[in-house]
């Protein structure tokens, strides 16, 4: 695969994955309003500590 083909699967990866991430949120927003998106963080940060946690890597 080329340089050039490589990058242009690249990029779109990327686009889709920008605008299924924006299509979630808004998603989130329109169903549980802006505390419902605060949470939905508020639990993504928290799966994130304990997967740290549970490796065992510490900052």
């Amino acid at each position: 695969m080329s340089l050039a083909k490589a990058s242009v699967w690249t990029a779109a990866s990327t686009l889709v994955k920008i605008g299924v991430g924006l299509l979630v949120v808004k998603l989130l927003a329109v169903s549980f309003g802006p505390s419902g998106v605060g949470q939905a963080g508020n639990f993504r940060q928290l799966v994130t500590v304990l997967g740290v946690l549970a490796r065992g890597r510490y900052l």
